[in-house]
C-alpha cells in the first residue's frame, strides 16, 4: 500500500490541508506584499506536502504575481504538480495549454 494511501499518509494530507486553509485565510487578510508573500508560504508548503488544490492556487499565485513577481513557468509547473497530485481540472487545463495538436 502507498504511504499516500496509509494512516500517516492521510495524515499528511490533512494536515497539508489545513496549511493551505490557513494559507488561503492569511491571503485574503494580507495588507502588504509582505504578507502576501508570507501566505503564499503557506499555501506552497501544502502544494509541496502533495495538497493538489494548493498546487492549483500556487498555479494562480505565480501567474497573477502575489507577492512576487509573475512567472508563467513556475504557473505551468504548478499546474502540472497538481495534475500529477490527482487533480482532474489541472489536467485537462494542461491539456487545453497544448493546443489541438496535443
Amino acid at each position: 500500500m502507498p504511504e499516500s494511501t496509509g494512516v500517516k499518509g492521510r495524515a499528511a494530507i490533512q494536515e497539508a490541508k489545513a496549511e493551505f486553509e490557513r494559507g488561503v485565510e492569511a491571503l485574503g487578510q494580507a495588507r502588504s506584499i509582505e504578507d502576501a508573500a508570507r501566505a503564499s508560504k503557506l499555501i506552497e508548503a501544502a502544494a509541496d506536502a502533495g495538497y493538489a488544490p494548493a498546487s492549483e492556487r500556487c498555479a494562480i499565485i505565480e501567474c497573477m504575481g502575489i507577492g512576487r513577481p509573475i512567472n508563467w513557468s513556475r504557473a505551468l509547473d504548478r499546474l502540472a504538480q497538481a495534475a500529477a497530485q490527482g487533480s482532474d481540472q489541472s489536467a485537462r487545463q494542461l491539456l487545453s495549454l497544448g493546443g489541438p495538436d496535443s
